[in-house]
């Protein structure tokens, strides 16, 4: 028994070192729609910059709302902003009314998370791994009493019907569903609902995955020891980050050729991100 919780304790200290925030540094953008009594909204919502109410440090989340029928970044509207931060691994997000909780990533199977002001109950019925973007991601699923799933949550990315979808309503009246389209960090694609769309990665959905006819190349990917970058322009600067958003490697070049030692990164999935005359370009690359 004493083996079986050291054993216990052990990976769940792992998994803690591993565990991905929510609010991280870089660019994210979430896409998502909303079905309401048959009426169907769109939206889009981007990080901004950080922001300090009341001593508190939060993330600006700009907030669009899209024409549905045009589907085109083009075509959005401001519709509001929210305030997040995260703090061991709860997620707070401020608005016309106050600090809620809106994500909570440290509960436990069977555990309760309270939802609205008046506190509706939901229970953490189950935690599995899931393959994202090469990776494997935890998620939580929630059950009201009846034991009715009403939310699943993907730890950095959120909730799959949507980032600031109204759980609470779905909770209550059952009328409405949302569904969270595709999120992209530092402008690589890493969610996508391809079981129910297939337009994600269109350029009418605003997402920078744009094909820059391979004038900046990383290599070999995957890696182990070290990755090559070249490019067709002058390099001016590069940086490294995992898909927790912490940045392992930074430099500055003026060459159109750079070789960077990875011996010491750890397995996984990495962002290079490369400034030239023409703008960043980013790359996913795969360290073995």
């Amino acid at each position: 028994m004493v083996l079986i919780l050291l054993l216990s304790n052990a990976l769940k200290a792992q998994t803690d070192d591993n565990y991905i925030p929510l609010i991280k540094e870089g660019e994210q953008v979430w896409i998502w729609d909303v079905s309401t009594d048959g009426a169907k909204s769109f939206y889009r919502a981007e990080t901004s910059n950080d922001t300090t109410i009341d001593g508190t440090l939060y993330k600006i989340i700009d907030v669009y709302c899209m024409d549905y029928s045009v589907m085109d970044s083009t075509h959005k509207e401001q519709f509001y902003k929210v305030f997040m931060r995260e703090s061991n691994k709860q997620v707070f997000v401020l608005g016309a009314y106050g600090e809620q909780l809106l994500y909570d990533f440290a509960l436990n199977i069977q555990d309760t998370f309270l939802i609205g002001e008046v506190g509706y109950p939901l229970q953490v019925q189950s935690i599995d791994t899931i393959e994202v973007a090469n990776g494997k991601r935890r998620q939580w699923t929630l059950s009201c009493q009846e034991n009715n799933v009403v939310a699943k949550w993907i730890e950095g990315i959120g909730n799959t019907e949507g980032l600031l979808f109204d759980v609470l309503q779905h909770f209550v009246t059952g009328g409405s569903n949302g569904h969270l389209r595709c999120y992209e960090y530092e402008g690589v694609l890493i969610y996508h609902d391809s079981s129910k769309y297939n337009d994600c990665e269109n350029h009418l959905l605003g997402l920078n995955n744009i094909d820059d006819n391979n004038i900046t190349s990383v290599y070999p990917n995957p890696a182990k020891d070290v990755i090559n970058i070249s490019s067709s322009e002058v390099i001016h600067s590069l940086k490294i980050t995992n898909f927790a958003g912490q940045t392992v490697y930074s430099s500055t070049e003026n060459s159109k050729t750079a070789t960077i030692n990875t011996a010491s990164f750890e397995k996984g999935n990495y962002l290079v991100q490369i400034q030239t005359d023409k703008g960043q370009t980013t790359k996913k690359v795969v360290i073995e």
